[in-house]
């Protein structure tokens, strides 16, 4: 089996039978769907019962309620095929993804990573974003690259060969806001080959209630400092990581340092000034690149005037 699609699935029943349409509407057939309900109180289970009774690629697997995390990690222990991908319950894949895929995996002699392009959907209005095309290249080659996409984090975006995900020992940190951030850069960095392709393979459905559209001030917080938090842990576990070479060390630090200042945006007044201060003391700006005149002149105002550098480059 080619592909193992990780569906985690929470109280989606609005949203669920388009997503999992997705699938069964693929051009290419040699799947299976783990489709994980995460302790769900809606009707959410006799769908995932009704796709299983007519399609037993559609696997359902039920347990309680433990976050995002911990149903995706569940469900890479499930998950039998060559490559996994991950797919949100309100989102959906486009026509060709796996055939697309197929075609790479043939081509590119099974690279570690594969990214594909994406959609967002909001408001009934499709916006889509130009990716870079590239074969076989290694993650000093790949991350540079990569990281000046509008989405480089989303566990969504990639397939993963299994066997690489699952020997790296690689898990989404349970109970966290942007799991994606603790460990999509740290996947790329360890990737021996990865290719991305043009194909838009994911719509990403933007709705109300959701859990990046939730707004109150102790929601943002935690996202704002659950992405600190893994920050750290992303730092140590790269500052020992013999595989990484300096020089791909140097540009990880310098985008994840930006991506933890660039956080403070969802915040305001005190909690966004006591999130900076909170960065200033930690001199987190020392990780930032200077190897340019630019590069030194944003590392110097992030250090002195971190708001205004917000501001200039934080949109």
């Amino acid at each position: 089996m080619e592909f193992s699609i990780i569906v985690p699935i929470y109280n989606v029943e609005a949203y669920l039978k388009r997503c999992l349409n997705s699938i069964k509407d693929q051009t290419f057939n040699s799947y299976e769907v783990i489709m994980v309900d995460d302790g769900s109180s809606d009707s959410s289970s006799l769908i995932m019962a009704s796709y299983h009774k007519k399609d037993e690629r559609f696997k359902p697997f039920f347990k309680k309620n433990g976050g995002l995390s911990d149903a995706r990690n569940y469900g890479v222990k499930k998950a039998t095929g060559k490559y996994i991908l991950f797919l949100d319950s309100d989102d959906y894949l486009g026509k060709n993804l796996l055939s697309e895929l197929h075609d790479v995996l043939i081509k590119d002699h099974d690279p570690d990573v594969i990214r594909y392009r994406l959609a967002k959907m909001e408001n009934e209005n499709k916006l889509t974003y130009s990716g870079c095309v590239f074969s076989n290249r290694s993650s000093d080659v790949a991350f540079p690259l990569l990281i000046r996409e509008p989405y480089f984090e989303p566990a969504w975006i990639y397939a993963y060969n299994r066997e690489f995900f699952v020997n790296h020992h690689f898990t989404y940190k349970v109970g966290a806001y942007h799991e994606d951030f603790g460990l999509t850069p740290y996947i790329i960095l360890k990737a021996k080959t990865i290719s991305s392709i043009s194909y838009i393979g994911y719509y990403y459905c933007i709705r109300e209630n959701s859990i990046t559209t939730l707004k109150n001030i102790e929601n943002l917080k935690k996202r704002a400092y659950d992405v600190l938090e893994q920050y750290h842990d992303l730092l140590a576990s790269i500052k020992v990581d013999l595989e990484i070479s300096e020089s791909l060390k140097e540009c990880a630090y310098s985008y994840l340092t930006n991506a933890v200042y660039l956080k403070a945006n969802i915040l305001n007044g005190k909690e966004k000034r006591e999130y900076l201060a909170k960065l200033k003391e930690e001199e987190a700006y020392q990780y930032l690149q200077s190897k340019t005149l630019g590069h030194k002149v944003k590392k110097c105002l992030i250090k002195m005037w971190p708001e205004l550098y917000l501001m200039i480059w934080g949109r």
